[in-house]
Parts: C-alpha cells; structure tokens; sequence
C-alpha cells in the first residue's frame, strides 16, 4: 500500500494554488466568449481606439446592451473627442473589450421602448450593421446634454 499522507499537503497546496490560475482563464475565456457574441470584438475592428492620440472627456458610466440582450451594467463608459464617441469597460471587465473610438458621422440614434415600456435609445453604427447599443432615455438625455449638436439627434420609435 501507499502512504499519500506524505503527499497529501503538496497535493492540497497545488489544487489551492491553481484555484486563481483556473479563475483567471474562465473570466477570460468567458470576456472573450461575451465580447465575440456581444458583438464588441466586430465594433473593435471597425472602431480601434488604439489609432487615435485624443484623451477623451469623461461622459460618466451607463449601461448598455449590445447584440443578443449582452449587458454592460453599470460597467460601460463613455467618453468624447472632437472625433467621436469613445467606449471602454471597467477592469476586469475590460478584458477582451478594448476601448473603441467611434466616429459621431458613424452614429445614428433611435428612440426605442423595451417589452416592458421602458424608454430606451438605440444606437447604431454604420461599419458595423446588427451590432447596436441600447441604452437608458435618461442616459441618451446627459451625454446629448455634456456633447451637444455632436450627440446623434434621435429618429422615430422603432419596438425592440
């Protein structure tokens, strides 16, 4: 027979110690899986943020829901340049969410209700078609009143 009691504490401290290495590549492989069919990563590649050297002015943090009723509570932040609207997560759910940088010529807005008749806009990006951002009437009302004229003017209700 053999004596695993010699072992047993090497055995516990490596399945503890991979405990936070599991953790991490789940939220990754989880970020990833949401930002592919969120549509975020289709966004990403119309409207990289890495090619642009403005700093943007801080709109505040809203939520929002992208393809597939995918949402970002309380976790979406926005922000402008002079060359359009910049988009970011918070760490950690930044992860496989880069920042996008979307150009206010690129935007369209739709006022819009959800099932339960809550007042909602959507916005829609011309490079990107079935990928939009829902967001709250209230959180449409404070970016349009911090960007101004820039802020895409809201079109005709359309249902969810």
């Amino acid at each position: 027979m053999v004596d695993l009691s010699a072992n047993e504490g090497q055995i516990i401290a490596v399945i503890v110690g991979s405990v936070p290495l599991v953790f991490l590549l789940v939220w990754f492989l989880i970020s990833t899986a949401v930002a592919r069919i969120g549509g975020w990563t289709s966004l990403w590649r119309a409207y990289n943020k890495s090619h642009s050297d403005e700093v943007p002015k801080k709109l505040g943090v809203h939520s929002g829901s992208v393809r597939f009723s995918i949402s970002y509570t309380g976790t979406l932040r926005f922000g402008s340049t002079d060359s359009g609207l910049v988009l970011s997560l918070f760490w950690p759910f930044s992860i496989a969410h880069p920042e996008l940088l979307i150009p206010w010529s690129d935007i369209s807005a739709m006022a819009s209700k959800t099932i339960i008749g809550q007042p909602t806009v959507v916005l829609s990006f011309a490079k990107v078609k079935g990928v939009n951002l829902v967001i709250s009437q209230k959180a449409n009302s404070d970016m349009q009143q911090k960007v101004g004229s820039q802020w895409p003017t809201v079109g005709n209700i359309v249902s969810l």
